[in-house]
């Protein structure tokens, strides 16, 4: 599955603003072995309580939800488990950019503190 449209929107939106939180965020994804924004998410989230970030098929098989599964202890603090992101169906690359911005809104959300402490938090 491509992951085109993810990988421009958050790009173009970490690139531009002038965010803690989205340079300290720029930095890690530049040091890492990661090609793409995608696959360092899926690993950089994880260690943060996101399982998941993605979208799946919707009953009529045709279009998609974009959700977010999460552990009982998030750095977002989401419930645990799935949450859809949306109760429209859209297609696969408007979901990719629904996930963008749902995840860039809520790095903004946070502080370097937030960030740096979260997983020390849990020793």
């Amino acid at each position: 599955m491509s992951q085109a449209t993810f990988n421009r929107e958050i790009k173009r939106i970490v690139t531009k603003d002038n965010h803690p939180v989205l340079e300290y965020i720029l930095e890690k994804f530049k040091n890492s072995k990661h090609q793409n924004y995608y696959d360092f998410f899926d690993d950089f989230l994880f260690r943060y309580g996101i399982v998941s970030l993605s979208y799946s098929l919707d009953l009529n098989g045709n279009k998609y939800l974009p959700y977010i599964n999460c552990s009982q202890r998030n750095i977002f603090r989401l419930k645990k488990g799935i949450t859809n992101l949306s109760n429209k169906s859209y297609s696969a690359n408007q979901c990719q950019k629904i996930l963008a911005e749902f995840l860039i809104e809520h790095l903004k959300s946070l502080t370097l503190f937030d960030i740096e402490n979260f997983i020390s938090e849990a020793n």
